[in-house]
């Protein structure tokens, strides 16, 4: 082939080839004018595909719009939000990015909450403690309260026995009663944000001096088993439980351990006597009293306290009508069927309206004898009818304490 032939087909094929490769300025659309005034979105522009649909995306928010044949197009939208003031036009051959205008870019967003940092658990130091008075055990105390919460606060302590995981106590610094030989605790705290952290002390109590084969051992008296009634009906009682009537024969007692045996792993309280615990009604608990002396013998005692709710019943006899002028009795009966005596209460009866009677006697309340377990008494009162008066109501209420135990109303009609 000759040079002049070649060249000519060098020049058809690079003819040929021009429409092979887009013009990419003019395949993207032209945006005229693209605004964002109080979140309103106006992107105007011309060039799109016939019919396309033109799509205004911001980082947050996405607009469209349908071109016309003629390319041209409005994209609108409110509200629209853009937080850098910047939006891209894209009709699905290509995309364009533009500024808006009228726009006010966001603020940043406030950093996060800086994460939170778990407590530091310090269950204190390990304790070496003799059993001083040879008992058996020596009450040691266990420290937490140099626990700490570098970026906010301690809420919760939890004592625990490592060997078995029985809960001991919540509280920072208590006394706790520990055996011969090496016992492990566990501190668990909980900070403001529910973040917990453990640590351990080992206890070690080590052997006392051999007991005096001479001693004679204390004495502990709790005294007789208690029934409380619920008089007031605030659902407990709170008893009185006094060992300060224990005593060493031939020496003197040298510490009190007294605990609520129903409470298991619960506290134990370093005092013979205790007058702060509600206990609720319809409940039996026992307590139990250790007395040590200062040979260190010992011994137990327990009390039984049971919480019965409240069982007093009144009711009025007398006769369901009586003529106006006459006479009239009532005889109001209290009974106690609790397995408690009652004491300290009055009755009192009430007779209305005003205008049914007169000369209600005896007046105002009616103090009455101690009534006995499952016992009952009586009570009288005696009025006249008023001419012209209306039925009345008689109503009986029992009261102990400042407190009402029970009441009762019955109505009787008024003859001519």
């Amino acid at each position: 082939m000759s040079c002049r032939s070649r060249t000519a087909g060098v020049l058809m094929l690079l003819v040929a080839g021009i429409g092979a490769f887009p013009a990419h300025a003019d395949a993207l659309v032209r945006v005229r004018s693209a605004s964002l005034s109080n979140g309103a979105l106006t992107v105007t522009g011309s060039r799109a595909r016939a019919n396309a649909v033109v799509t205004v995306r911001s980082s947050t928010d996405v607009a469209t719009a349908r071109a016309g044949s003629n390319g041209s197009f409005t994209v609108s939208a409110n509200p629209f939000l853009s937080a850098d003031c910047r939006a891209t036009v894209n009709d699905g051959t290509g995309t364009v990015t533009v500024t808006l205008t009228d726009c006010t870019p966001a603020p940043p967003p406030p950093p996060p909450p800086p994460a939170n940092v778990a407590p530091i658990a310090s269950a204190g130091p390990d304790v070496l403690m003799p059993d001083v008075d040879g008992s058996g055990n020596e009450p040691v105390t266990i420290d937490g309260q140099y626990s700490r919460d570098p970026d906010g606060s301690i809420v919760g302590f939890r004592w625990t026995y490592e060997a078995t995981g029985a809960f001991i106590g919540s509280q920072a610094r208590m006394s706790v009663v520990f055996p011969v030989g090496t016992t492990i605790v566990r501190l668990t705290v909980t900070d403001n944000a529910g973040a917990t952290s453990t640590d351990t002390a080992t206890i070690t109590v080590s052997p006392g001096p051999p007991p005096d084969p001479t001693n004679l051992p204390p004495v502990s008296i709790l005294g007789p088993d208690q029934v409380l009634v619920d008089r007031d009906n605030d659902g407990s009682e709170t008893p009185i439980v006094d060992g300060l009537a224990s005593y060493d024969p031939d020496g003197q007692i040298v510490r009190y351990e007294m605990r609520i045996l129903e409470h298991v792993g619960g506290p134990t309280y370093m005092t013979p006597y205790l007058q702060e615990i509600g206990l609720p009604a319809g409940t039996t608990w026992t307590f139990e009293l250790r007395v040590f002396d200062n040979d260190g013998a010992s011994s137990t005692d327990t009390l039984r306290v049971t919480v019965e709710r409240s069982a007093t019943s009144v009711s009025i006899s007398g006769p369901s009508s009586v003529r106006r002028g006459a006479s009239v009795t009532w005889v109001v009966t209290v009974r106690n069927s609790s397995s408690a005596p009652l004491a300290g209460a009055s009755l009192a009866l009430a007779v209305g309206p005003s205008n049914a009677v007169r000369d209600l006697s005896p007046a105002g309340n009616a103090a009455l004898p101690t009534i006995p377990a499952g016992g009952s008494v009586t009570a009288q009162w005696s009025a006249r009818a008023e001419a012209g008066g209306t039925i009345p109501q008689i109503t009986a209420t029992l009261s102990a304490g400042g407190a009402v135990l029970s009441t009762t109303t019955v109505s009787m009609a008024m003859l001519p």
